[in-house]
């Protein structure tokens, strides 16, 4: 076996090239198989571990003011393990030398300082002492973006009150693993924070003495959840409880889950089309590279050696060329997961967001192609062992050419040379239907990759453009009179501004029930507009409901049908209403109502809990200095921020991820057209050879040898774009959850980068395989026997 094992070395030198685009192909599709599904193992883990150890709760909910004494009743629900009632309240945060609104949520902590339920994870400085009022605890994301340690001072607007804190400790929570402010999509940890505070305290300066208005519970093991809810609604009900909700519905888990949800469909979906494409292509590449050893397979039988021997020989060469891409493509696996961690955790914030690798998934990978690869190896050397010694030493015999269109009397419209060409193709239409398909299902790969940074810029495009047509929002601590808005108005750098009144509410029908807003909007509202599928304004009814089009198929409505609303504030009014119109909300599921149909069904003469306003650019830190003396307002949202941190957080992962999983495709489009280029060159070396000796030049050759190449990446190009199309609409339905709809939209320029990039691939690869044409041994080659 000595000599075998030299064959192998020698074999393995010869065809590096080959060697090491087929090992380019496997890495690729088990680089993003692996990445993929170890960094939604690691999401799923971190999360599950972490609401363990916190103790995160099960249900929560709000209220206006509810007495401390309640607490006993609701712990005595039937199902109820633990409760914890707290105050906590939104309010503006001043940062000493930085003229910045941000928005903070302040949290009361109870008087030992360490809550039961939802537990605080110190990631610096200490715990807030019990009883001292001017000490807090702050979130990790804002104290980062902020450069916030402990020892300085962040200032809070309580209820009209500047109120000073000492920051003592950075820390983490589960109820804000995903800490985004209240109707923001995404997180924003310059803009928002979270900080824990002494409860007393806090209590004190909203006149809450002796009261509550936020409450977490922890269920008893085997306890009915909707009950629960039931009985605290009923019990909170008089003091303004909004209605309960269980973990599902708690923002920060509903983001945290949605995104766990599309990285687990993204793992199960583009990577898996990655790997059997690689498997797929290696198997076809395999087939042909021992088919062209058939002679020298037939010498080594001449010699003695026995069918298993041979086969052990050309099983080493599969496992060591698929050996190298299981190597290279877990090592590359490896470093995109945790490029895909690292690029979660300015996202979310775990005590720690470790990435994991379960051993099954590499195994997986790696069985996948070496299964290919062996199968491709089985079916090979089955056709040579077939032959007898003295056959298989001979050339194979040449192809049966079929009659085809340029047959008959057209001849004289095709060259030769291309005549060649053309019946090469139909003698062998499985060989060029493997690299018309390699080719073809490289370029969808690549459009999928695009079509993210399409997506998003359409989101932005449409979302602060087209709907949100103001320059900032002006959140009130509580509804306020309309006359609010004329203040908010007279504030310096104002052009316009608008109410919007968002009420919390129930829509329910025979079928289902959804919690979400109902919001009012005036009857010709400028600077929030409602868009169609078409991206079409539709106008604010006078009477009836426009519902999101997601929310109307999830409540199984259509327009003309009538849904009851139940508005969870104050008198908690219930009314029917008719669906008058749907629109193609992008972000979230929504209802909305004119202002003065839902004041009347609120019965009062019209509030407003925010504003949206449209400013003069130059007067925007004036405006933001009015809003910081106003002791009303409880937060202000500023597009210009949000389209920027949009496109710095989320637009960064996008782009990182996509550019890598372009990277892949086009690796796999290069392998593909590379290695059908080099064994077309290996088989018809003696052609070549011959066409060169009796005068054609080096050029000629060349084209001969790469017009079929051409041919198939000219009609897979196309056929890739239009695949690429269609995967694109079906990804999107996959990755749809409750809080995004991706809009299946690719540019224009992302088709032509996606063609340019594989035409590229190959021609790199053509040209590669051209300098060896141009070294080719032509009387060497000649002087081999038949």
């Amino acid at each position: 076996m000595s000599a075998l094992v030299t064959k192998l070395g020698r074999d393995l030198w010869a065809m590096r090239g080959q060697t090491l685009t087929i090992a380019l192909v496997i890495a690729s599709g088990i680089a993003v198989f692996v990445a993929s599904l170890s960094a939604y193992h690691s999401l799923v883990a971190s999360q599950a571990d972490y609401y363990v150890v916190s103790r995160f709760a099960d249900v929560f909910a709000s209220s206006r003011r509810a007495p401390l004494a309640l607490g006993e009743r609701i712990r005595a629900i039937e199902g109820v393990a633990e409760a914890d009632l707290r105050v906590v309240e939104d309010a503006v945060i001043e940062l000493p030398g930085d003229p910045l609104p941000r928005t903070g949520r302040l949290i009361g902590l109870p008087p030992d300082g360490r809550p039961t339920l939802n537990r605080l994870h110190l990631l610096s400085g200490r715990a807030v002492e019990p009883g001292a009022r001017d000490e807090a605890l702050v979130s990790a994301g804002f104290a980062e973006a902020n450069r916030i340690r402990p020892g300085a001072i962040v200032r809070a607007r309580l209820s009209g009150r500047l109120a000073a804190y000492t920051v003592v400790g950075v820390a983490v929570s589960p109820e804000y693993v995903y800490a985004a402010a209240p109707g923001d999509p995404l997180p924003d940890d310059r803009r928002f924070g979270v900080l824990w505070v002494d409860g007393e305290s806090l209590a004190t300066a909203y006149d809450m003495d002796g009261a509550f208005d936020d409450v977490a519970i922890a269920l008893a093991p085997g306890a009915s959840a909707r009950a629960v809810m039931d009985e605290l609604d009923r019990l909170l009900a008089r003091y303004g409880g909004l209605v309960s909700y269980d973990r599902s519905r708690q923002t920060s888990h509903q983001f945290l889950s949605d995104e766990i949800v599309q990285q687990g469909t993204m793992a199960t979906t583009i990577p898996p089309i990655f790997l059997l494409v690689a498997a797929f292509l290696l198997n076809g590449v395999i087939g042909r590279l021992i088919g062209t050893q058939r002679e020298q397979i037939a010498v080594l039988k001449a010699l003695g050696y026995g069918d298993r021997e041979i086969t052990r020989h050309y099983v080493g060469f599969v496992v060591a060329v698929v050996g190298l891409g299981i190597g290279l493509g877990l090592g590359l696996g490896l470093l995109f997961g945790e490029l895909m961690m690292a690029s979660y955790r300015p996202f979310f914030r775990f005590p720690s967001l470790d990435y994991t690798l379960r051993p099954w998934v590499p195994l997986v990978a790696a069985s996948i192609a070496l299964g290919a690869g062996l199968a491709a190896t089985a079916g090979a050397l089955r056709a040579v062992f077939r032959l007898e010694p003295a056959a298989a030493m001979r050339p194979p015999a040449p192809p049966a050419y079929r009659h085809f269109l340029f047959a008959h009397g057209s001849n004289a419209r095709v060259s030769a040379a291309w005549m060649m060409v053309l019946r090469e193709a139909s003698a062998r239409p499985f060989r060029s239907a493997l690299t018309l398909f390699g080719v073809a299902v490289s370029v969808p790969l690549v459009v999928m990759s695009l079509f993210w940074g399409d997506a998003i810029d359409l989101m932005i495009d449409v979302q602060f453009a087209a709907v949100e047509r103001g320059d900032a929002v002006v959140t009130f601590v509580e509804p306020a009179p309309t006359r609010a808005v004329r203040a908010v108005a007279r504030l310096p750098g104002v052009l316009l501004a608008e109410p919007l009144r968002a009420e919390p509410a129930v829509l329910r029908t025979d079928r289902d029930d959804y919690r979400t807003a109902v919001v009012g909007l005036p009857a010709e509202s400028t600077l929030r507009r409602l868009l169609d599928a078409d991206l079409r304004p539709v106008a604010v009814p006078a009477e009836g409901l426009v519902l999101s089009s997601r929310l109307a198929e999830r409540l199984h409505l259509r327009v003309g049908d009538a849904v009851e609303v139940e508005i969870l504030r104050d008198r908690r009014p219930v009314e029917r209403v008719t669906v008058t119109g749907l629109v193609d909300d992008l972000i979230g599921l929504s209802a909305y109502m004119s202002e003065t149909a839902l004041a009347r069904m609120m019965r009062d003469s019209g509030r407003a809990g925010a504003v949206s306003v449209r400013l003069d650019p130059r007067a925007e830190g004036a405006f933001q200095a009015g809003v910081l003396a106003s002791p009303r307002i409880a937060s202000l949202g500023i597009k210009s921020l949000a389209v920027e941190n949009f496109r710095r957080s989320t637009g960064a992962v996008v782009t990182m991820v996509a550019s890598v999983f372009a990277l892949f495709a086009v690796s796999i489009a290069f392998g593909v057209v590379y290695n059908n280029v080099r064994i077309a060159l290996q088989e018809k070396s003696r052609e070549l050879a011959t066409l060169r000796i009796i005068g054609f030049t080096r050029l000629e050759v060349a084209r001969l040898l790469f017009a079929s190449s051409a041919i198939e990446l000219a009609v897979g190009i196309p056929l890739g774009l239009v695949l690429g199309y269609h995967w694109v609409r079906i990804l999107v339905l996959a990755f749809e959850t409750e809080m995004f709809r991706i809009p299946p939209i690719v540019a224009p320029a992302s088709y032509l980068w996606s063609a340019l990039a594989v035409a590229a691939a190959g021609f790199v690869s053509m040209a590669i395989v051209g300098r060896r044409l141009a070294r080719l041994d032509m009387i060497g080659v000649l002087k081999e026997r038949d």
